[in-house]
């Protein structure tokens, strides 16, 4: 695993999947990059697109509490 930057750090341990309401305590692998990769982007709309139980969910969350900003999250359950 890299190096996690201060700040990244600083905000994975601010924002953790339970504090969000999530049934687990750290990031699972790969959510934190996710984050950060749309986090990065410059498209106003992104999917994502992932199995169940990969915690997509945790992805919108996260990303909504680590940008403060307004954030649509749609699903579509069975």
């Amino acid at each position: 695993m890299p190096l996690i930057s201060q700040r990244k750090k600083a905000l994975m341990d601010k924002w953790t999947p339970r504090q969000l309401g999530l049934n687990y305590n750290e990031w699972r692998e790969g959510q934190w990059e996710a984050i950060e990769r749309i986090h990065a982007s410059d498209k106003k709309i992104v999917i994502v697109e992932a199995p169940t139980g990969s915690g997509k969910s945790g992805i919108a969350l996260g990303l909504a509490r680590a940008t403060q900003s307004k954030t649509i999250i749609i699903t579509d359950t069975r």
